[in-house]
């Protein structure tokens, strides 16, 4: 913004330059047009292809930042294409490592008999024969 007030204050005194050179050369010359012919000052004429030459320029500026900004918007729903399609892989590739570590998961485990807790201390040091099977890591 600020950027933008530096140059248009420049572009300002540039043309004030210019009106006061002008308007202290008052230098009447004869311009021929394709079908006319004018007497005009020269500060005019001047002033009049200057003008000229910043529109076309604006024109240049302004298709530029067009063909920029449409490509811009292609670009970016490419992007939201392929930020969906990593979402998607990204939450497959989750589920796949979860399904993975499950299945790990279970490999690890074995199963030993529960032992009774009123059985003797005997009995506690045995496993238990009645057929009752509890889970419990296995050691790696």
């Amino acid at each position: 913004m600020i950027k933008a007030l530096i140059y248009l204050i420049g572009l300002v005194l540039i043309i004030a330059a210019g009106m006061l050179i002008g308007g202290a050369n008052p230098q009447v010359i004869d311009f021929d047009f394709i079908a006319a012919k004018v007497s005009m000052p020269q500060s005019t004429l001047m002033a009049i292809w200057f003008g000229a030459g910043f529109l076309i320029a604006l024109l240049f500026a302004a298709w530029q930042l067009s063909v920029l900004w449409l490509r811009c918007l292609s670009l970016r729903r490419r992007l939201r294409a392929y930020e969906a399609r990593d979402k998607a892989e990204d939450e497959q590739k989750k589920a796949d490592e979860a399904a993975i570590h499950c299945a790990t998961a279970a490999k690890l485990v074995k199963t030993e008999p529960i032992k009774k807790k009123d059985a003797s201390a005997d009995a506690a040091d045995k496993p238990a024969e009645s057929g009752e099977a509890g889970a419990k890591p296995a050691d790696a």
